[in-house]
C-alpha cells in the first residue's frame, strides 16, 4: 500500500497526505461516471499510475506461480486470496482477476469468527477484516 502511495506521490506530484486520500477513493477503477472533464482526467491519470505499479507485483506473482508448479506440477494453483489493508482498494480484485485470469476474491478473516446482526457494524468489519489477518493469525500461534 505504501509502495502505491509513494507512486502516486512521485508521479502526480501529490503531497503524501493526498496521494493516500485518493488511493483509496479511486483504487484501481478507470470508469469515471460523475464529475467534469478535469475530474475523470485525474481519475484516470490516479487509475493508470496505480495499474502500472501493480503491474510490478503481477510480475512477481506469475514468477512466484511458475516456482511452484515447477516444483508441484499436479497442483496447479486455482485462487488467489487477496489480505492487508489495500486489499480493500475499489478495482483491485477485478484488476487481479483480469491481469492472473484466475479466481481472485478476498479473505475476511472475520467471516466465520463474528455473527454480528446489526449491518453498519458488519460492514465496518468486513472493511477492515483484510487488514486484521496478520493479527488474528499470530493471536492463534500456539494454541
Amino acid at each position: 500500500g505504501e509502495n502505491l502511495t509513494l507512486a502516486l506521490s512521485n508521479k502526480l506530484k501529490y503531497d503524501r497526505k493526498k496521494a493516500e486520500a485518493i488511493k483509496r477513493e479511486v483504487g484501481l477503477l478507470n470508469r469515471v461516471t460523475e464529475g467534469g472533464a478535469d475530474f475523470q482526467d485525474e481519475w484516470l491519470k490516479v487509475a493508470k499510475s496505480l495499474e502500472e505499479e501493480m503491474d510490478n507485483l503481477i510480475q512477481e506473482i506469475g514468477k512466484s506461480f511458475e516456482y511452484y508448479l515447477a516444483q508441484f506440477p499436479e497442483d496447479a494453483v486455482e485462487q488467489l486470496l487477496l489480505t492487508g489493508g489495500s486489499s480493500s482498494l475499489p478495482g483491485l480484485q477485478m484488476f487481479f482477476t483480469k491481469r492472473l485470469e484466475m479466481t481472485v476474491k478476498l479473505l475476511d478473516p472475520l467471516d466465520s469468527l463474528l455473527s454480528v446482526e446489526n449491518n453498519q457494524a458488519r460492514k465496518y468489519l468486513q472493511s477492515i477484516g483484510g487488514r486484521l489477518c496478520l493479527a488474528l493469525g499470530l493471536s492463534t500461534r500456539g494454541r
